[in-house]
């Protein structure tokens, strides 16, 4: 069988609906999002209620990346291209995981530092 496409998902809290207020993205969360949100850009976050237990947040948000396996992308693994040259052919065809949590963030289901902890391994940056 021929590998046709792959898929990545991520859970992330998503905002209370109760206690969710818009608010200016700060200067830290739109660098732990690659600046992909602008400073002062208006999002939701949640203040913390009884119906959240105070957290902010109740419930999840799944974010996805999808990715087909076009015949160049084929031909690619066929001819043992690198992991990097792999990642680039498919950032070319995709949003990403990173691109779906700023799509998130925008409809006011979840904040920049829960798609940061979900999409980042400790110590490294964001993925473009």
């Amino acid at each position: 069988p021929m590998l046709r496409g792959l898929i990545a998902q991520r859970l992330v809290r998503r905002i209370c609906s109760d206690c969710a207020r818009p608010r200016d993205v700060t200067h830290a969360e739109a660098a732990m999002v690659n600046g992909q949100l602008a400073v002062g850009e208006t999002m939701l976050a949640g203040n913390g209620c009884a119906a959240c237990d105070g957290t902010g947040f109740r419930g999840r948000v799944a974010l996805y990346d999808l990715v087909r396996v076009t015949p160049d992308i084929e031909a690619m693994i066929a001819e043992g291209a690198t992991e990097a040259d792999l990642n680039a052919a498919a950032q070319r065809q995709s949003p990403g995981l990173l691109g779906d949590g700023i799509a998130k963030i925008r409809q006011g289901l979840t904040v920049p530092a829960e798609v940061a902890r979900v999409i980042l391994d400790p110590g490294t940056s964001p993925l473009p």
